[in-house]
């Protein structure tokens, strides 16, 4: 993850950030936690910030969740106001699935052709055919 130069804000107490990129691997098929890995910058905040690049990897099977939690630090300690922590999922990748294509068997076609009269009935599919090849359309009548 990269981290563009900017102008850190100022919070009375606050002398640092911690920066904190957590990328979990997620098998649910499985149901289970595959991997995880934690890349972590602190930033002081009374300096100059130049940018950041902070990396994970975490192969195998299943989904990638990569989230940003960002923590106000007092000296060196964490701030106990939760004002000051923030925390959300960046980035979902699901994993890469084959392509299947499904071909009609001429077999199938040609059974539920035979199974169609008992399934729903002659008397329906005669007055279905008869709608159709009559030369004046159905009328609705209300009462």
């Amino acid at each position: 993850m990269h981290i563009p130069p900017q102008v850190l804000p100022q919070f009375r107490g606050i002398t640092m950030l911690e920066v904190k990129v957590i990328a979990t691997r997620i098998h649910f098929g499985e149901r289970r936690v595959t991997g995880t890995e934690t890349a972590m910058i602190e930033l002081d905040t009374r300096e100059a910030f130049a940018g950041a690049a902070l990396h994970v990897d975490v192969p195998g099977k299943g989904t990638l969740i990569v989230t940003l939690q960002v923590r106000g630090m007092c000296s060196s300690s964490a701030s106990f106001n939760r004002k000051y922590l923030a925390a959300d999922i960046i980035a979902v990748q699901e994993p890469q699935t084959k392509l299947v294509y499904h071909k009609p068997g001429y077999q199938q076609a040609a059974m539920l052709q035979q199974r169609w009269p008992s399934l729903a009935g002659i008397a329906h599919q005669q007055k279905i055919a008869s709608a159709y090849t009559s030369p004046t359309p159905p009328v609705i009548q209300r009462e």
